[in-house]
């Protein structure tokens, strides 16, 4: 969304959901749309045709990603741009050309180009989006638009507890053996990093797997731990609760990343890991440079 306020420069955004499949809430809409967004973001409403856009667009997003090697030639992506540009006549009822993002993080090549309207299909995970027009497109001002009663009581928790945030991914990482599950020695050693201020007084874990984030720092010597689940089975809740962090350790998740990047407490430190992933290339610009960054995997 950062890629598509930026490139659109003030002008409407729609948010494709559908064919993305995204976290959805308990009304069944994107985790996201439970935030204050900009007033020109929109989201698509369903179709009759999104089983064939979705997997058009899904094609192209694992290709754009991780591509066989037939898949990496300039033709065969402009041919299934084009392609997946005539599907898509069903689902926006007009010809919009799509822009396939490669690999993961900053394209530079993208822009509107004179086209009133672009589909981008990728991962455009970068802070470069946030740099300068990214405050005006109001991405950092952003809010839930209601407070659970479990997150009102971590906000007030916020104000004399200083956490430090901490979030671990597992689940389906253990899967997805080309990002690589984090040991628990680069937390360790990252809680240990940053706790020498001495500005925070607790540490705040967030974790899908709750026990596993307990035996990873089972050897951690901090008494004053809080280990945190989904706040109100909801990840909008959960994003803004992290957002509250006075310095952060994140997880080799876009979910972490957009917390640090996203918190409250702008400047505030965050350590992420290196390599981001284990068997893929890094993604390009990423990580801010103020950031500071550890070894995250075994060696």
């Amino acid at each position: 969304m950062a890629a598509a306020l930026s490139i659109a420069n003030g002008d409407g955004v729609e948010v494709e959901w559908i064919n993305s499949r995204p976290r959805l809430n308990s009304s069944d809409e994107p985790e996201i749309s439970g935030f204050t967004l900009p007033g020109n973001v929109a989201f698509q409403k369903r179709h009759k045709f999104q089983a064939l856009s979705s997997k058009s667009v899904g094609y192209i997003l694992r290709a754009g990603v991780n591509p066989r090697k037939y898949e990496s030639s300039k033709l065969f992506k402009r041919t299934t741009a084009f392609l997946a540009s005539v599907v898509n006549i069903a689902t926006f009822r007009k010809f919009i050309p799509i822009y396939v993002n490669k690999g993961v993080g900053y394209s530079h090549e993208v822009s509107l180009n004179g086209h009133k309207s672009l589909h981008l299909i990728g991962y455009f995970q970068t802070f470069k989006w946030l740099e300068g027009n990214g405050s005006i497109w109001g991405l950092e001002n952003i809010r839930v638009r209601k407070e659970s009663p479990e997150l009102t009581e971590l906000i007030e928790l916020a104000a004399t507890e200083n956490p430090l945030v901490v979030h671990m991914r597992f689940g389906d990482y253990r899967l997805e053996n080309s990002f690589g599950l984090l040991t628990s020695k680069y937390y360790q050693d990252s809680i240990r990093e940053l706790w020498k201020s001495e500005r925070y007084k607790a540490v705040w874990v967030f974790s899908d797997e709750i026990d596993q984030a307990r035996k990873y720092l089972s050897g951690i010597e901090f008494k004053n731990v809080r280990f945190i689940p989904d706040v109100a089975k909801s990840s909008s809740q959960t994003l803004e609760a992290m957002r509250l962090g006075k310095g952060y350790v994140i997880g080799n998740s876009s979910f972490s990343w957009w917390a640090a990047r996203l918190s409250f407490n702008q400047g505030a430190p965050v350590i992420a890991p290196t390599p981001w992933f284990i068997g893929q290339n890094e993604p390009a610009d990423l990580i801010p440079p103020n950031w500071i960054r550890m070894m995250g995997h075994a060696e």
